[in-house]
Order: C-alpha cells, then structure tokens, then sequence
C-alpha cells in the first residue's frame, strides 16, 4: 500500500479564509466538516480539505490538482503567490509538479510508470542539484545500460530526478520531504451541501 496524495501549497495566503480561498479557485457550496491529519487525504481524492501552515495554505483536491497539468487550470487565478500542485501516487508509479507563480506556470513535470509525460518550462533547483548527484550506484547503470541501452539510461534518470524532486519540493513550503513530515498538520473536510 502506497501514498496516492494530491496537495496543492499556496503561498501568501495566510490571511485569506479557507472559504474565501475555496471560492477563488471555483470550489463552492461546500461546509466545513471534520479536522483530519494531512495524511488522512491519502487516496481520498473526491473530496475537498484545506487547511495552513504557517503562511501556506494547504489545499489537497484531487481534481484541481489534476487539472494543473491537463487543462486550463483554476489555480491561475491566484495573483502574488506561488503554487505548487503535487502528483504523489505511488500505487500507479504517478509523480510530478507544477509550479505557478503569480498567475503563470513556470515549471510542469510528470513522470507515469517511468515515462514522462509533462516537461514544460526550465528545471528548478531541486531538480539541478539532483542532476549532478549520484542517482545509481555503478552497478545498477550497467544493468540498465545493459537492459535498456543509453536512451533507457537517460530515461530512468530523468524519471527518477522527477520523482525525488516532487518529495523534495514539498520541503519549500512543510520544511519537510513528502515522505517525511513527521509533525501533524492538520486540515479540514469540506463536503457539498
């Protein structure tokens, strides 16, 4: 059993109400309903939680999420802040990030049992300093070398730097990887009337 958590961090929105912020991006007619941890959303992606930590809002809605990558996205209403919408489903092997800021996505990458999907825009820190670490151990190139020739080679790198930067964004905003928060946040369920 794997993580399958969609969160969107939304920074410089401490300020504005869970309902205010729900009601920017298009998600209306909802009532608040039980306190949950963040981890409570895993895998529970029709349904709608909010919640913040320190300046950042924590929004996990699986549809919203999705539509960061595919379609003409709601999070691009939001105006001086910057958003990170996170694919973490390590059940379908489903891991990337998009990055808007101030209204425009700067970086939009997804990687999908191995194959990338989405690659737009320039690679963020977190992606450079994985580049120019030792992802495998010798060992392990050579079978893959072996199995799969220089292209495959090329290909599960660039996977795997896609995956570990999707954890370690999340560090920007929760000062934690997203398989490592230890402290409990906590979010509210929010359900149609």
């Amino acid at each position: 059993m794997g993580f399958r958590l969609t969160p969107i961090f939304i920074t410089n929105q401490a300020s504005v109400s869970n309902e205010e912020l729900l009601e920017a991006v298009g998600l209306t007619g909802l009532i608040k309903g039980k306190v949950v941890d963040f981890y409570t959303t895993n895998k529970d992606q029709d349904t709608v939680f909010i919640g913040s930590k320190g300046d950042c809002k924590i929004l996990c809605d699986g549809d919203l999420c999705y539509e960061a990558f595919v379609g003409e996205s709601r999070l691009l209403r939001l105006k001086d802040c910057e958003i990170a919408a996170i694919i973490w489903n390590e059940t379908a092997d489903n891991y990337g990030f998009c990055l808007i800021k101030n209204g425009k996505i700067e970086r939009k990458v997804m990687v999908s049992d191995g194959d990338v999907s989405y690659d737009y825009g320039q690679p963020i820190q977190e992606e450079i300093d994985l580049a120019n670490d030792s992802l495998f151990e010798p060992e392990e190139i050579e079978e893959i070398l072996e199995r799969e020739g220089q292209e495959g080679l090329e290909k599960t790198i660039k996977s795997e730097i896609i995956c570990r930067a999707t954890n370690r964004i999340v560090k920007r905003y929760l000062g934690a990887k997203l398989v490592e928060i230890q402290e409990s946040i906590e979010l509210y369920e929010y359900e149609e009337v």
